[in-house]
């Protein structure tokens, strides 16, 4: 080998081992850094280094950590990708980071949320959003302790959202119903809780709120078919009567009074289910019965002015100017006597 040749030789190995020496002193300094809890001075000595060695995709991928480290969730992102462009043999170290840094935001986001901090649960899950925007989850998590918060408005977005990227997550479509009813926004709730029943078509709760729902919306077919499917798999107190209001509404009192003396019989409240019996034997003209009516209200409350003046019309009717009379009487003492 020549002189020139041996120098040569000679130089490249310098330069070699000056470029070791370079990389090792770099890594060295970063994991100093690193280790003192300086995640921005181990940036700043990353990103001098990458000013030199832009293709270096050890370095991004340290990056990435680094603004993990700091809850940088997007920066993460974006060194993360620059890693896998530089050298697409780190994709799997890539993935793996990027799910335990998802799985650990959403594992401490439950842990606040059993603990009842749901603000802070929110933040964690926003961040798991941020690392795998396309997973439903999140997205629904940041919805069920935005709705604990009472912040609907939040909820409403993130349960929308989740229903995006997972039309089968049918807890996220159980949450937005509730919502969107609660909200007074019938239209969409019942559209959601169509949705619902495609999937659970006995399910209690979305043909409750399409019965509730077309009723607000004063339409009567689609309200009565609700109705009549709700009562074939619910005997809920509160439905029954709802459905017997909608029936005195459309001027269906004979089957007002059978439903309400149903929920009667169930366990809802004998005095307003009298009431309620009373008026529409009213509405029907049935003085007869309204006086049997009348005098049970007054089997329960016997100074109950509205059950007397009940009592004292359908007697009136009947021509019973006697009863009439001594009906007056008796409403005209308990008025100067409550």
């Amino acid at each position: 080998m020549g002189v020139n040749n041996k120098w040569f030789v000679g130089i490249g190995v310098l330069l070699f081992a000056l470029h070791l020496s370079c990389a090792s002193s770099i890594w060295q300094k970063v994991d100093l850094a690193r280790r003192q809890g300086k995640p921005e001075q181990a940036i700043a000595f990353i990103e001098h280094h990458l000013s030199l060695h832009s293709n270096d995709a050890r370095a991004y991928f340290t990056l990435g950590e680094l603004h993990a480290q700091l809850g940088e969730w997007e920066a993460m992102l974006e060194a993360f990708r620059t890693c896998i462009k530089a050298d697409a043999r780190w994709q799997k170290e890539v993935e793996t980071a990027r799910e335990s840094y998802w799985r650990e935001n959403i594992n401490t986001g439950l842990r606040m949320m059993k603990a009842g901090d749901f603000t802070g649960a929110q933040q964690f899950f926003t961040n798991a959003a941020v690392i795998y925007p396309e997973r439903a989850l999140s997205y629904r998590l940041t919805g069920e302790a935005a709705w604990s918060a009472r912040d609907t408005l939040k909820a409403e977005t993130a349960f929308q959202t989740a229903i995006q990227y997972d039309n089968n997550d049918e807890i996220a479509k159980r949450y937005l119903m509730r919502i969107l009813y609660s909200s007074g926004k019938d239209s969409a709730a019942i559209q959601v809780a169509t949705l619902l029943l495609k999937h659970i078509p006995d399910d209690t709760e979305a043909v409750r709120i399409l019965a509730y729902g077309y009723d607000r919306l004063n339409k009567i077919e689609p309200a009565l078919a609700s109705y009549q499917r709700l009562m074939a798999i619910s005997n809920n107190i509160e439905d029954v009567l709802a459905f017997a209001a909608f029936q005195y509404r459309i001027g269906e009192y004979e089957n007002s009074i059978e439903l309400t003396r149903f929920a009667n019989a169930i366990g809802a409240d004998s005095l307003s289910c009298l009431r309620s019996i009373a008026q529409c034997q009213l509405m029907l003209q049935d003085f007869k019965g309204l006086i049997e009516t009348a005098n049970s209200i007054l089997t329960l409350q016997p100074y109950h002015i509205p059950a007397l003046q009940l009592l004292q019309i359908a007697y009136a009717a009947s021509g019973d100017k006697k009863q009439v009379k001594k009906i007056a009487h008796r409403i005209q003492q308990l008025t100067l006597n409550p």
